[in-house]
């Protein structure tokens, strides 16, 4: 019985350490605040658009000075883009008297994948709990949802169509599965991990793509296509892909190859070497 529960604690403890923790900057009206990218020039009214209402900035640094040592910044990530929003001297955010809501939540679970309802319906959380949500979101069975963060009371997710809409869900198991895998998921060797971490990353990259496409597609029709993506798995010493679903890899000719030129342009020079079929790509160690 010793053994069993000190086996339950490790396991209890690695999950705790894998997991990533974050702050997470919360904004009703992000386009309000001075915001820089990382080259430290100031974003107009039009580029800042692509920051819509209360979305999800994690913070990268909270407190530091631009290169002109003189600027207070805090330094965030969107999108896997960096920004800098300028801070006032005493350490407050500047200008956001017209940015509404404004909230950190601190040392928040680290998620950033995609899944797919299984219930028949999930509910956005109570507006009293959580002040930035406007309005009940109402999310139905094969809805693809974007998972940014995790607290104790809830789960921030982004809808996937365009605009983005920002929500609180409590998501139960069994009322959701990945949809897509993400490099969390791999388990990948220091001396090898680093090319197939870029292979899986550029694998998500187009897998975002496809669905954010898809998710338009399905918003403005009413209809409810499914999303068509490069499924992968780990074999061996290398990975599978595998583009879905079949009856589309005749229409996406152009697309597949072009995929695979990518794939290739990152294996070239590594141990790996790369088999391509119809729709199909393998990875594996040279011999």
């Amino acid at each position: 019985m010793i053994k069993i529960r000190s086996l339950l604690l490790i396991i209890f403890l690695v999950n705790i350490i894998s997991a990533r923790e974050a702050d997470f900057l919360i904004v009703q009206d992000p386009k309000a605040l001075q915001i820089f990218n990382k080259y430290e020039q100031r974003l107009n009214p039009a580029q800042k658009l692509i920051f819509p209402s209360f979305c999800a900035l994690e913070i990268i640094t909270s407190d530091l000075l631009l290169s002109d040592s003189y600027t207070p910044a805090v330094e965030v990530s969107y999108n896997n883009r960096t920004f800098y929003i300028i801070k006032e001297r005493k350490g407050d955010l500047a200008f956001t008297d017209k940015a509404g809501f404004i909230k950190t939540y601190h040392r928040a679970t680290v998620l950033y994948d995609t899944i797919e309802i299984l219930d028949n319906e999930v509910s956005s959380l109570n507006i009293k709990k959580f002040p930035n949500l406007t309005s009940s979101e109402k999310f139905k069975k094969g809805s693809l949802l974007r998972r940014v963060f995790r607290i104790r009371q809830g789960t921030y997710i982004q809808s996937l169509q365009s605009p983005a809409k920002f929500s609180w869900v409590d998501l139960k198991e069994g009322t959701y599965r990945k949809f897509l895998a993400s490099i969390s998921d791999f388990e990948l060797n220091k001396e090898s991990g680093a090319i197939l971490e870029q292979v899986i990353r550029k694998t998500e990259q187009i897998n975002t793509l496809y669905l954010r496409l898809f998710a338009d597609l399905n918003y403005q029709s009413g209809e409810n296509y499914q999303v068509s993506r490069w499924q992968i798995e780990q074999v061996h010493e290398g990975l599978f892909l595998k583009f879905l679903p079949d009856e589309r890899v005749q229409y996406y000719g152009r697309s597949i190859r072009r995929f695979q030129q990518e794939i290739e342009f990152i294996l070239l020079g590594s141990q790996y070497i790369q088999t391509n079929g119809t729709g199909i790509i393998h990875i594996k160690a040279r011999l």
